[in-house]
């Protein structure tokens, strides 16, 4: 099953700007026309990380940046970022940065 080059990108982009939705990968392969399971592979080849691990990424970046706003709330960050638990999200912050997002930001304000 060869992909165009370009139509990956497409995919990647479109991962970029809706990583805060549910976006799933039945979803793309389903618009794009491509398995389940060679999507995955592309995209892992191409972001070096599984499409899981992708969207989690891009989510708790996305969180770092809004945690430096002290008008936002953990809550409402959780949900602008894609994560509908803000428990959950608390967690997978702390899996990836191995604090909370309240310590990261206290650790990180300019005050």
């Amino acid at each position: 099953e060869e992909i165009n080059p370009t139509t990956i990108q497409r995919i990647i982009q479109e991962i970029r700007e809706n990583y805060a939705e549910n976006i799933t990968l039945t979803d793309l392969s389903k618009k794009y026309g491509i398995s389940i399971s060679h999507l995955s592979s592309l995209l892992k080849t191409e972001l070096k990380l599984s499409f899981t691990e992708y969207i989690a990424s891009r989510r708790i970046q996305k969180a770092k940046e809004l945690l430096g706003d002290d008008k936002l709330s953990i809550e409402e960050i959780a949900e602008k970022v894609g994560y509908a638990d803000p428990n959950y999200f608390s967690y997978a912050f702390k899996k990836q940065y191995s604090m909370s997002p309240s310590k990261y930001r206290t650790a990180n304000s300019q005050g």
